[in-house]
């Protein structure tokens, strides 16, 4: 990694002072100082240093404030270090991920300098083999295509994290994506079915299959996000499409075809869900979403998705079934949620306007093309919809205007939201991103944000497919 300073290495430090470095990308990996002795050479008190890492300016420039999130502190990249001898070279044993260096000199009795601040990065995608993007591209869509690559990078480590810095797991929503994005460029997918394997070998004693797994402790239990967990059989259709590996399919589509049973048992007779769902539904991080609407149409898209998958693998008489119950929950939930009048898909008993019940009515083919379109265009109109937070949903809505043939406003999209990141800085894509409102976080404090996570990269998925 470069550094972008220039005269650091020759400036005296003494107690109080404080270097800032800008490594000039991001990179996750470990970083080593060389310190020596400046001045007269003279000291008799360890060296008390303090480093904090940021993936963005803020978070080494603003390191100081109170803390307020409502995740763990721990999560703050943060390291104090004492060297008792000087000169000391010092490798950080902590995986960091960042491109700016804060480094507060606390306690020293002397004057010390710098002599060199290193970074060896990792990865477990290989540039070499990613292929060059689509000839064409104008300078703003080959600068959101190379941040998205760049961002896949970071987030291939032993397991496809959501994000390196934080939370530095498998999650299987970011999975999904990740793999699109894999498929047209690192296409590792080795790496691909070792996480649908630890996915699959961390299921609760109901079979459910975890939201998230580590790869080296065990699963996050509390972590349970059911919609997630219907995604597990549309990654398998899509890991087999992309790849063309049928036997980790074939392996785990009856687990995929479990998901679905657990689900199926929650739904009351009139097919709608509990009042109070048993586990936790994500969609988006938006407090206030009503996710019933999205949450029962990505239950018939999985449906739907498993039933492809069947007949892919020869299991036709299960496709069939699926395929029905799937025609019978499109038509419940066209009564209970789809408003003709208004051509919008309602959710809950307050018949909340967003987004995600629009984008997911149109993937699960509850609505007819012409119908998406409406519901598509009218909700961007729509003064009180709830609208996303996140490229994850953000992503959702691009799959859903190009299943619709809406593909001039979906380049749009990229250009505005993902493209308005580039034009911030990005280097690699953020976890959350609201236009206008610079630090809003899900989790009360900016700084926990990711600022490169997995479920961002998507762009490039599109651009190296549908770009012509």
């Amino acid at each position: 990694m470069e550094r972008a300073a220039t005269n650091w290495r020759d400036a005296s430090r003494r107690r109080g002072d404080t270097l800032y470095l800008d490594f000039g990308r991001h990179g996750v990996g470990m970083v080593t100082l060389e310190i020596e002795p400046h001045g007269d050479g003279s000291y008799d008190a360890p060296l008390r240093l303090r480093l904090v890492f940021g993936e963005l300016p803020a978070e080494v420039a603003e390191a100081d404030l109170p803390y307020r999130g409502g995740l763990s502190q721990s999560w703050i990249q943060e390291e104090m270090i004492h060297l008792d001898l000087l000169p000391d070279r010092v490798m950080l044993r902590r995986r960091y991920a960042f491109r700016y260096l804060r480094i507060d000199c606390l306690a020293f009795s002397g004057s010390f300098r710098f002599r060199n601040v290193t970074a060896d990065t990792v990865s477990s995608g290989n540039y070499a083999s990613v292929a060059p993007p689509p000839p064409g591209l104008d300078v703003e869509l080959a600068a959101i295509d190379r941040v998205g690559i760049a961002t896949l990078h970071s987030c291939m480590q032993n397991v496809l994290e959501d994000g390196p810095k934080r939370d530095r797991r498998l999650w299987l929503g970011d999975l999904k994506l990740q793999a699109l994005v894999n498929s047209v460029s690192f296409r590792n997918f080795a790496l691909i079915e070792r996480c649908l394997y630890l996915l699959a070998a961390a299921t609760d004693d109901a079979g459910l299959i975890p939201g998230c797994v580590f790869d080296r402790t065990i699963a996050a239990r509390g972590c349970d996000a059911v919609d997630y967990a219907l995604l597990f059989g549309p990654t398998l259709l899509d890991h087999l499409e992309l790849s063309g590996d049928r036997s980790c399919v074939e392996e785990l589509f009856d687990l995929a075809l479990h998901q679905l049973e657990l689900v199926r048992r929650t739904f009351g007779a009139d097919g709608r869900l509990p009042q109070q769902p048993q586990w936790w539904v994500f969609i988006d991080h938006v407090n206030t979403l009503n996710r019933e609407a999205a949450y029962i149409a990505t239950y018939i898209y999985s449906l739907r998705r498993n039933a492809e998958l069947a007949r892919r693998l020869g299991r036709d008489a299960i496709a069939v079934e699926l395929e029905i119950e799937a025609a019978e929950h499109s038509r419940r939930a066209r009564n209970c949620f789809y408003d003709e009048t208004s051509g919008l898909v309602t959710s809950g008993t307050e018949r909340q306007l967003s987004f995600a019940s629009q984008i997911w009515f149109t993937l699960a083919d509850i609505l007819t093309p012409e119908e998406s379109i409406r519901a598509l265009t009218g909700i961007e109109v729509a003064p009180d919809a709830v609208r996303p937070v996140s490229p994850y949903l953000w992503h959702y809505m691009l799959e859903a205007l190009f299943a619709c043939g809406m593909n001039e406003r979906a380049w749009q999209l990229i250009r505005e939201y993902w493209g308005d990141m580039v034009r911030y800085g990005a280097d690699t894509f953020w976890e959350v991103f609201v236009p206008g409102e610079m630090k809003f976080s899900p989790y009360n404090d900016y700084r926990l944000n990711s600022a490169c996570h997995a479920w961002s990269c998507t762009p490039s998925y599109f651009i190296r497919r549908y770009f012509r």
